[in-house]
């Protein structure tokens, strides 16, 4: 593990991350990627459904250009997605984490290796 003075506060848990330009701890970090596959397999299920176009038919939302991509704003509602470009999916960043992920997170007790200052 680097020295704390190359980590930082995981935005999620009283962790800290692995270097100081990250946001999350390893742990959260994986529970972000799950959080995210689940909400992924939804929208390619109702995709599959004809319930929502794919993303290729549509047009980004921001700046017009043929969608590459659904974003999700929020992961408490995995069907809700919009049409971006690859360029605005960037410049959104991350959707609302899903409740299931900040229960996890608060659960999370510091050790006195997550801890040292």
């Amino acid at each position: 593990m680097p020295p704390a003075t190359l980590q930082a506060r995981c935005k999620y848990c009283p962790r800290r991350t692995i270097m100081s330009h990250l946001i999350m701890c390893p742990a959260c970090r994986t529970d972000w990627a799950e959080m995210r596959n689940l909400a992924v397999k939804h929208m390619h299920q109702a995709i599959r459904a004809s319930l929502i176009p794919h993303q290729t038919t549509r047009h980004c939302a921001d700046c017009g250009i043929p969608a590459n991509v659904y974003w999700h704003p929020d992961y408490n509602q995995p069907a809700t997605v919009i049409p971006v470009c690859y360029f605005h999916k960037m410049l959104r960043g991350y959707g609302l984490p899903s409740a299931a992920f900040l229960a996890k997170a608060a659960a999370r007790n510091i050790t006195p290796e997550h801890h040292a200052e």
